[in-house]
């Protein structure tokens, strides 16, 4: 690749990666400079606004505020919380934070201690931990709350010998509305939320998909989804419509509520919590 571009005079510098041998061939000064020297457990490398620790494979989010601030301002709360950037969703619950303080006159002191901490949160850059696959299945999560609602998937794969990779894929929440619709409509409208998700993700991966399931933990929203469009009113309908031209009802599953790993966008943590939560 760099033969090829350089004869067309592009010289592709700042290399980067987590197998040293790789970068033997490559002259030093296009490599990439990492914030510590070479190849230290510490070292660490920003890419896209997400730092990515090179010898340990893993993204990390570091967002750092001012200690000494004792008063912030509406503006400076979610101009804090906007310079995270996610694309995955390994923070949505940032969204129950700013829908929060959206809602509210003046910016609540609650909020503060939040800012004020550091937030140290890694996740594997590898959605599989494993190398022969065998089976790979997409397993969905949604759930709502007066606050927000959101989906998450993950990806598991078993390979060849029985070995079973299970991690966290990408995630997606929204805030609920200012006119805000009743918990099961909102439960619907998180169902709706994954079925797009999922859609997007299946068309975007490039592996065979052997089964998806998704997960609610709203009784009422599964009997919609299980029902005739046709039977509920328009809102419900529409929604019910749409999940089932993505996923079939018999697809569909129900999960007790302290086992949702959705329940975490929909009712928010703290980034410390966060960072040490098993999910």
């Amino acid at each position: 690749m760099t033969h090829l571009l350089r004869r067309g005079g592009f010289t592709m510098r700042k290399w980067a990666t987590n197998d040293p041998a790789v970068l033997k061939d490559i002259p030093v000064v296009e490599r990439a400079s990492l914030s510590t020297h070479h190849f230290a457990p510490e070292a660490s490398l920003k890419t896209l606004g997400v730092r990515w620790h090179v010898s340990e494979d893993l993204f990390s989010f570091s967002v750092n505020c001012n200690a000494t601030q004792t008063h912030y301002m509406k503006r400076e709360v979610l101009s804090t919380i906007a310079k995270i950037f996610d694309p995955l969703g390994a923070l949505e619950t940032r969204h129950r934070l700013v829908g929060s303080i959206t809602r509210t006159i003046q910016c609540p002191l609650a909020f503060l201690p939040y800012l004020q901490e550091t937030w140290h949160i890694k996740i594997p850059r590898r959605c599989l931990s494993i190398d022969s696959l065998r089976r790979v299945y997409l397993h969905g999560y949604c759930d709502a709350s007066e606050t927000a609602y959101g989906a998450v998937l993950y990806l598991r794969a078993v390979d060849e010998v029985g070995n079973v990779s299970s991690r966290l894929l990408c995630s997606k929440s929204k805030v609920t509305p200012i006119n805000r619709p009743t918990i099961p409509r909102l439960e619907l409208c998180a169902a709706t939320l994954l079925a797009r998700l999922i859609k997007t993700v299946k068309s975007t991966l490039r592996m065979t998909i052997h089964q998806t399931t998704a997960w609610s933990d709203s009784m009422t929203t599964l009997a919609w989804i299980a029902g005739d469009p046709a039977r509920w009113k328009t809102f419900v309908a529409n929604r019910v419509a749409e999940i089932n031209s993505t996923l079939s009802a018999v697809n569909w599953r129900h999960i007790p509520t302290d086992e949702n790993p959705a329940d975490l966008l929909s009712r928010g943590a703290t980034p410390m919590s966060l960072a040490s939560t098993p999910l």
